[in-house]
């Protein structure tokens, strides 16, 4: 469903108000709804490869399929979610390494304690302690053997708070999460929290999600609404149903 170049047929549009409502600061959730094969998750790819430019937005996706392999439940949700956190913030890890000891090398020279340049440097070792702590709060988390609850991520959120990092979780084929009872009201309470600056995530946590709807004004989009909570919307425009 993509062209290239700018990328998305006619909804460069929504491409631009996303880039603007979810991507820009401070940033806000997002559904994207519509019906079949009308272009939702290259959308969603294409919100991935703005996003994942931004240094202090976290990119991670939860994938339905996996999910479904791992049974529909709020502990295979949150482990899922939490193993692709900290895959994505050993990666940041991994980039900033190399610079570490010469970041520390410069701190420790005796005519740089006022200079602009320090204060970036203090922030960049701030930041690659801050990921390493959090990235040992999920390992902590993942190695547990009773299930995990939403609550749990309280530590794990507060510490990228703490480093001003924000997490955008993308989430395709939505819809099919809302018609699962294995999922508690719980964890779409967290999800809401997303995008309503909620207890346990406040906001640095983000969502970009994808629904799949036959009745764009049906009781299904109003469950989508109250589920996913205060989150902007985009309808892309219906196509032809051609692969």
């Amino acid at each position: 469903m993509a062209s290239a170049g700018t990328g998305l047929y006619d909804r460069k549009t929504i491409v631009d108000v996303i880039q603007r409502d979810c991507l820009g600061h401070p940033g806000s959730s997002g559904v994207i709804v519509g019906a079949q094969k009308v272009g939702k998750t290259c959308l969603l790819g294409h919100v991935w490869d703005l996003g994942s430019r931004r240094r202090e937005t976290i990119f991670c996706q939860v994938d339905i399929f996996s999910l479904e392999a791992a049974g529909f439940s709020d502990d295979s949700f949150l482990r899922l979610f939490l193993a692709e956190l900290q895959d994505a913030l050993a990666r940041a890890i991994e980039q900033m390494e190399p610079s570490e000891a010469s970041w520390r090398k410069e701190l420790a020279k005796p005519d740089i304690e006022t200079s602009g340049f320090a204060q970036a440097l203090r922030t960049n070792v701030r930041e690659m302690s801050g990921l390493r702590q959090v990235e040992n709060l999920i390992q902590g988390l993942l190695d547990r053997k009773e299930p995990l609850e939403a609550s749990d991520t309280f530590g794990v959120f507060n510490g990228l708070r703490r480093i001003e990092k924000r997490v955008m979780l993308v989430i395709d084929e939505f819809h099919r999460m809302l018609r699962e009872r294995g999922f508690s009201n719980r964890l779409f309470a967290f999800l809401r929290g997303a995008s309503t600056q909620g207890k346990w995530s406040g906001s640095h946590l983000r969502l970009c999600l994808a629904c799949r709807t036959f009745r764009p004004c049906s009781s299904e989009l109003a469950r989508i609404r109250h589920r996913a909570g205060d989150s902007h919307q985009y309808h892309p425009a219906q196509r032809s149903r051609r692969e």
